[in-house]
């Protein structure tokens, strides 16, 4: 066996395109040191590796498989989870899970196209699985990032997901090369402890890891935050402020204001600035420094827009 290992080491060797490059040397030194022979057996065998030998291919090598299609997705890594957590008593071991998440993912799958981002994340989930542990689990989430549960472990304390989230990040950094140019990524992490988690099933933990990793692409790119319980309630309180600036778009409480553009030659008006204000029925006035950073973490900045380019138009239209 390892004779033949070695023969097929040989021959991978010899079939190398860049060893053509030596072949009228080769054939000289054979014909004066072997004769005819020697040439028309490089004559022959030569044509036979090159053709048979794949040296070159006349089509274009296939690619690579998609690293995703074979991945775990969210349910296989939330039961193997609940496995761990269910022994943990009888085991003594532990867990726990991170979830990965990219910054300006919208702006990668503008920018690139959706071929792209799949050969993007195939990458960078190959790395990621290259970056853990044997035993550890990565699977791919349906938004685009990907979750991690640790194999089961004695202990696994902060610092130690810290470092495994530093080197998660790491390996999304590495620049892709994608059709002659190289893609840069970034990525915010979340992780979650099993003993902190609020329920023990893997469910639970995921949620809060996702948790984590949304507060972290918040303050991103590149943060790392770890589940805190008041992340709950402040997803709450934010989900249910977006409801309320929605309203505010929809019933006319947010409309511009508009500051008047003189000219410094002529001291005569050109143009009016529409300034957002937002009329609140309880709180009155709401400074703009309040409210409109919330409205783009919100992703209303686009709605917001279309509300006061309609005033806008309307009072153009009234004056």
């Amino acid at each position: 066996m390892q004779t033949t290992g070695q023969l097929r080491r040989i021959v991978a060797w010899l079939r190398r395109p860049e060893l053509l490059v030596f072949l009228p040397a080769i054939t000289l030194a054979g014909f004066w040191y072997g004769g005819e022979p020697v040439l028309v057996a490089l004559a022959i065998g030569v044509p036979f590796v090159v053709t048979f030998g794949g040296a070159f291919r006349l089509h274009p090598q296939a690619a690579p498989p998609d690293m995703l299609s074979g991945m775990i997705q969210r349910p296989q890594l939330l039961s193997m989870i609940d496995t761990i957590l269910a022994r943990e008593e009888e085991t003594g071991q532990t867990t726990a899970c991170l979830v990965v998440l990219f910054d300006d993912a919208d702006r990668m799958l503008d920018r690139h196209g959706r071929t792209a981002r799949v050969e993007i994340l195939s990458r960078n989930a190959d790395r990621m699985m290259g970056a853990m542990r044997g035993g550890d689990v990565v699977a791919r989430l349906e938004g685009g990032g990907f979750a991690i549960a640790l194999a089961p472990v004695r202990r696994v304390d902060l610092e130690s997901l810290v470092q495994i989230a530093s080197r998660l990040q790491e390996a999304v950094q590495i620049p892709t090369s994608l059709d002659g140019t190289h893609v840069y990524m970034t990525a915010s992490v979340g992780f979650c402890l099993a003993a902190r988690a609020p329920d023990s099933t893997g469910t639970a933990l995921f949620n809060a890891a996702y948790l984590a990793a949304e507060e972290a692409l918040r303050n991103g790119p590149g943060a790392i935050r770890a589940f805190q319980p008041d992340m709950t309630r402040k997803r709450v309180d934010r989900e249910a402020f977006r409801a309320e600036l929605e309203n505010a778009l929809d019933t006319g409480q947010i409309v511009p204001w508009f500051q008047p553009q003189t000219s410094t030659d002529t001291g005569a008006i050109t143009g009016f600035e529409a300034l957002a204000r937002w009329q609140h029925p309880e709180r009155g006035l709401v400074a703009p420094g309040e409210f409109l950073p919330l409205i783009e973490e919100a992703g209303l900045t686009e709605r917001l827009g279309e509300v006061i380019l309609y005033h806008a138009l309307g009072a153009l239209v009234r004056w």
